[in-house]
Order: C-alpha cells, then structure tokens, then sequence
C-alpha cells in the first residue's frame, strides 16, 4: 500500500484575507472596479504601515534588551538585537538566512564599506571552526 503524501498548507495572512474580504465587500456593495481598486490598495498601505510600526517597536525594544534580556536570546534574537543596536548607529544591516549562510550572519554596510559579522553568544571560548567560517564568508 502507498502512503500517502501531506503537503504543508499554505498559510494565508491576515492581510491578504483582510484584503480579499474587502475587496470582495466593496465590489458587491458598490458595483465599481475603481472604488474596489482604491479599497484593495488602502488596505495594503495600511497593513504595509502597521507592520513598519510593528518592526520599528520590535527594535527599539530590543535596543533596550539588558544582560538579562541578551541572557535568554538564542542565537537568532541575538542576530536580531545586533542588527537594531547597528542601526540605531546608522549602518544599512541584512540579515542572513539562517542555514548555508557560509558563517556570515549580518553583512553591515556604511559609507560605501560592507562589513561581514558573524555573531556568537557563548559563555564560553569561540571555536576554531567558527573563525575559519567567518574568514571564508
């Protein structure tokens, strides 16, 4: 007997629902392609600026993460915290992908210099490897 494969669903944002049930509400009250064109964008804009506020406050708190905070970080809310205290310094910051990053974690830039970091919180001595990776990247 074969077995049966599952696909992941697919997740549906809320934006996009939003998004579909006004544009739907809009077209079937008013009979207008334009107005359903302008309800589709606001709400798009509007979800775009929420989640910009989103972020923004994300970062100013973990600007202010303390020791304690950074304590208890895995080691991707720290690639995260770095980012936002390097920002607030005025660099361009990019977050890598998480695997087959080839060591680099944050590629920084600034006055037209990139600046490749490999980030570590460890309570203990960095490794070699992780030395050889960072100077490959």
């Amino acid at each position: 007997m074969r077995r049966k494969k599952y696909r992941k669903k697919k997740d549906v944002s809320l934006t996009k629902l939003v998004t579909i049930v006004v544009v739907a509400g809009t077209y079937l009250y008013t009979r207008s392609v334009s107005y359903t064109i302008y309800s589709g964008l606001s709400v798009i804009i509007l979800s775009q600026m929420i989640k910009t506020l989103e972020q923004s406050r994300y970062e100013k708190k973990l600007r202010n993460s303390g020791i304690r905070e950074i304590g208890k970080m895995n080691g991707y809310q720290f690639e995260y915290y770095l980012a936002a205290l390097l920002k607030g310094l005025g660099y361009k910051v990019k977050v890598t992908q998480a695997s087959n990053d080839l060591g680099a974690d944050l590629i920084i830039s600034k006055d037209g210099e990139k600046i490749v970091v490999q980030a570590k919180r460890y309570f203990n001595k960095v490794e070699i490897k992780a030395i050889q990776e960072i100077a490959s990247a």
